[in-house]
């Protein structure tokens, strides 16, 4: 048994992680479960970076649920199995799981960007949702540094089914 308060740390040396909150076990799991499937915010927002959403479950089946986004948009979303089945609910979402889009229809969520962050390998983007939300995304600089959108863009954001986590609180 190892004890650390750094996230890296613990999920490079780990087999088996256990995320405590005031004494208390918020979840024990793998490194990849912890950051992949957090249960709850706490989790979710201690082990890396995070984006919280407002959604509601349309439906659940085999560990995914059928979400809907406040945007209107629908996505399936992996679900722990004590988690709710029906109802307003919070999600997460990573920030290297989404990935910029064409405004429009076809995206899951519609923005505005605030601030391009260059970080050699990465580029990070600030950007604030309709309604206000702040949401942060990650894109790996694969074909070179320049960032596709700058401070005022419009944006659209896309989301892959599975890359959504229901949370129990």
């Amino acid at each position: 048994i190892y004890v650390t308060h750094d996230q890296t740390e613990a999920l490079t040396m780990s087999d088996r992680v256990a995320v405590f909150n005031e004494g208390v076990v918020q979840q024990c799991a793998t490194p990849d479960g912890l950051y992949e499937r957090p249960h709850n915010a706490f989790v979710a927002d201690f082990i890396g970076e995070t984006n919280f959403l407002d959604g509601e479950i349309l439906g659940r089946s085999e560990g995914m649920a059928k979400v809907r986004l406040a945007s209107g948009a629908t996505r399936q979303a992996s679900a722990p199995a004590e988690g709710p089945a029906s109802g307003r609910i919070s999600l997460a979402v990573r920030p290297e799981r989404a990935a910029l889009a064409t405004p429009g229809p076809e995206a899951a969520l519609t923005g505005r960007v605030e601030q391009v962050v260059y970080l050699g390998t990465d580029t990070v983007y600030h950007l604030s949702l309709t309604g206000g939300v702040q949401f942060m995304l990650r894109q790996q600089n694969r074909e070179g540094a320049l960032a596709d959108h700058g401070e005022g863009d419009e944006v659209g954001i896309e989301i892959a089914d599975g890359a959504l986590q229901v949370l129990r609180d």
